[in-house]
């Protein structure tokens, strides 16, 4: 009778989580919020940190907006925001994330039509642990993602990284997220 009440016990258990070694990926919602980038660097080097001092990315649950405040020609700054649209595998590992550019698509009488379309996607890799987050990601211009998942190299490298060491054409973020007041 016990092994009979144990084996149904078992089998509730594992029809309550689901297939064998799935997971809930909670890394689309934890992943959302302000974040401070505390450094970058694509390739070898660095950026000195007043150059990341007015950077942050703000996420949601479809847009990463990369938000700086750069300097005007006519003096003064202005805030320069980069939307990208992005997806993430936690699965993976490394954990993947795929960053997309943004466009509009202009229509015959020369207006932006519904929305906008990724044109360029970035394979990248991430590592979320509570309030840091590494991103880094692959800038092949002109990677357009197959239907088999794969990238087309269209003269610069678009192959994820492996890791956050970098690389010619890798850049590498390292945020902190911003506390909540």
């Amino acid at each position: 009778m016990k092994r009979i009440a144990s084996a149904l016990l078992l089998a509730a258990l594992l029809v309550a989580s689901g297939p064998i070694g799935a997971q809930p990926d909670n890394d689309k919602q934890a992943i959302q919020g302000i974040w401070t980038v505390v450094s970058q660097r694509k390739g070898e080097g660095g950026s000195a940190p007043s150059e990341t001092k007015e950077m942050k990315v703000v996420i949601d649950a479809k847009r990463l907006v990369i938000v700086s405040v750069e300097p005007a020609k006519g003096g003064g700054t202005y805030e320069f925001k980069q939307e990208l649209a992005y997806t993430l595998n936690s699965s993976q590992s490394p954990k993947a994330i795929d960053l997309g550019s943004l466009a509009f698509r202009d229509t015959k009488d020369g207006k932006a039509d519904k929305g906008p379309e990724v044109v360029e996607t970035w394979p990248g890799i991430y590592e979320l642990n509570e309030d840091s987050l590494k991103i880094a990601f692959d800038e092949g211009r002109g990677a357009k993602k197959k239907g088999d998942g794969s990238f087309e190299d269209k003269g610069i490298s678009a192959n994820r990284p492996k890791n956050f060491d970098g690389g010619p054409s890798v850049s590498v973020f390292t945020l902190k997220r911003q506390k909540k007041v």
